[in-house]
């Protein structure tokens, strides 16, 4: 069986928080808890750096790591901490410190910060710029999204630059890279929890998962889009991988259901032999990703 190493999280942490991020922005998905804090719950957890907590407990958390930077220009995937923003104590005052919390996606010349953040109104993106903190627009540019609340407000104080706390970056650790089977598993009997509903050729049918068009498209997938999937929508999702480059595959089960779909051509060059040198890094990496819920199904 044919081996390769796959590296997972060899890009820096914040690259790959800031690529989750911006992925939530044009998706907003459904989060686990629907806050502020809990957008950074799972876009962290989902970028594989899992923490969890209030906006004060992350904040102390990260601090403690010496995470926590007060630099003018953050770098892509940095969490930004936000003073005063509404009422979090309801006490009346404005005295909320550590009120609100987002993720920088982007950076421009000028020092304008593109962040995402889940507001009242859903996922949404959010400007920064501390060199100009009291501008809510310059040369016809959004450069400091308004961020307190309407009826909130310490001394007038309503812009992000003004509102602003701090950054912090996360840092990973070092990791030896997973060693991974990049051949698809041909498998001639379904694995137990399965949801098959019809048959075809005396095979019974997968559904394909939802997310298979993220597959298909050569897009990362995250946990997120695997932790409702039984095992043969596993099997399905990490045999499309390769079927996207035309894997020549040779099981009934394989075939039937990849032949009759039209995003896949057969190329006889694509086999366990050489299936390794088409793979992309984003390919090996929801192998791998796919192979630990995997291991599940051996329970």
């Amino acid at each position: 069986m044919l081996l390769l190493i796959a590296t997972a999280l060899a890009q820096h942490p914040g690259d790959a928080i800031a690529e989750v991020a911006a992925e939530y922005l044009d998706e907003k998905p459904a989060l686990r808890i629907e806050a502020c804090n809990g957008l950074i719950e799972d876009v962290l957890l989902d970028a594989g750096y899992p923490m969890r907590g209030r906006v004060t407990t992350l904040y102390a958390q990260m601090d403690e790591l010496g995470w926590v930077h007060h630099e003018q220009v953050p770098f892509p995937g940095d969490i930004v901490f936000f003073d005063y923003t509404y009422d979090s104590n309801k006490d009346g005052r404005a005295n909320d410190r550590l009120s609100h919390i987002a993720i920088v996606i982007d950076v421009d010349a000028d020092g304008t910060v593109h962040m995402v953040h889940r507001a009242s109104s859903g996922i949404k993106p959010l400007t920064l710029n501390l060199r100009h903190p009291n501008q809510h627009m310059r040369n016809g540019k959004v450069i400091n999204s308004f961020l307190a609340a309407r009826s909130y407000g310490k001394e007038g104080r309503q812009l992000a630059g003004e509102l602003w706390r701090a950054f912090a970056t996360v840092e990973g650790e070092e990791s030896e890279p997973a060693i991974a089977s990049m051949e698809p598993v041909e498998r001639e009997s379904p694995p137990p929890r399965t949801r098959r509903t019809r048959a075809k050729d005396g095979v019974r049918m997968v559904r394909p998962p939802r997310v298979t068009h993220r597959v298909r498209d050569g897009r990362a997938l995250r946990p997120r889009h695997l932790d409702r999937l039984d095992c043969d929508e596993l099997w399905y999702l990490r045999n499309a991988v390769f079927a996207r480059h035309g894997y020549a595959f040779t099981s009934p089960e394989a075939l039937t259901h990849f032949a009759t779909e039209d995003w896949y051509w057969r190329n006889e060059d694509v086999h366990a032999g050489t299936a390794s040198a088409w793979l992309t890094e984003t390919d090996r990496q929801n192998v791998v990703l796919i192979q630990e819920f995997e291991q599940h199904c051996s329970d």
